[in-house]
């Protein structure tokens, strides 16, 4: 009876310290979701405000078994090639501009499929319509997922199909003509927006090569326009823009240009985003 006795006999009462934890544990756990948070930091505080409580082991059971009690897990059938999850994720990493020593924040996207839990990661510049579609899309490239189901899906969650957006947000052939009738010159911006200063040479110059393909009634293949995404070339960039007749090289440097110094295919500039209100960069010019 001593050893295998009804539990009751071996029933004790918890001690002052026991129940002072059990009171701050539901605070604790309600901390866990916020960014940043984790049971080492929590028990850090728990430690400096009460020297004489528990050990991290006991700590950390105390949570444990406080989540076992309250979390409702629920099982969900997963199926090969079925959906894939979508979400941004952590903090903003740093982008530095290695033109002009400018740091930039960017948001990291991450797509999975539940059910190999194979993961894609990109990082954006926002959490923007335009950022997400782009991600998504490259998100089913990466995975060999097709088009329409990213069609499909970009209807379902935006409300629009893409091209509706598309006609929103982006000029059609017919309004490139009449600039290009009225005088402006047209110039390309990559195919994929891709940071070219930082893919492969031969990835590089298909994603340049295609756009020129695209862009090819609009512009002039002896001498055109080359706006990089993002800032980012490279001298393998510059060789090859320079073999297909690129007479002009735009950079993300805000500057007025200086044609007796400048490279003309790193030329500095002023867009629509160094102006209010989206900013006052034109002041530093």
């Amino acid at each position: 009876r001593e050893m295998f006795g009804c539990t009751e006999f071996r029933h004790r009462e918890p001690s002052q310290r026991q129940l002072e934890l059990d009171a701050l544990i539901p605070g604790y756990v309600a901390r866990l979701s916020r960014k940043g948070m984790t049971v080492r930091k929590l028990f850090n505080e728990y430690r400096s405000e009460h020297p004489d409580g528990f050990q991290e082991s006991v700590f950390k059971r105390s949570v444990r078994q406080y989540r076992f009690h309250t979390t409702v897990v629920g099982h969900v059938e997963h199926y090969a090639a079925d959906q894939m999850y979508v979400d941004f994720a952590g903090d903003k990493l740093e982008v530095v501009d290695g033109m002009t020593g400018e740091v930039k924040k960017a948001e990291v996207f991450v797509a999975i499929l539940p059910f190999s839990h194979y993961t894609y990661c990109e990082a954006v510049w926002s959490q923007r319509k335009e950022d997400l579609i782009k991600a998504c899309q490259n998100a089913f490239e990466y995975f060999g997922g097709r088009n329409r189901i990213s069609s499909d899906l970009f209807e379902k969650h935006v409300g629009v199909t893409e091209e509706q957006l598309s006609y929103e947000l982006y000029m059609t052939e017919n309004q490139i003509r009449s600039m290009k009738r009225h005088g402006m010159f047209i110039g390309i911006h990559g195919y994929d927006h891709y940071w070219l200063g930082n893919l492969p040479r031969q990835q590089m110059q298909k994603d340049i090569s295609k756009a020129l393909e695209v862009m090819d009634e609009f512009i002039d293949r002896n001498c055109w326009v080359m706006n990089y995404p993002y800032g980012s070339y490279n001298a393998e960039v510059l060789d090859y823009i320079r073999s297909l007749g690129a007479c002009l090289g735009l950079t993300t440097q805000v500057a007025a240009v200086d044609i007796s110094k400048c490279n003309s295919l790193e030329l500095p500039r002023l867009d629509c985003n160094d102006f209010p209100p989206k900013s006052e960069n034109y002041k530093r010019v």
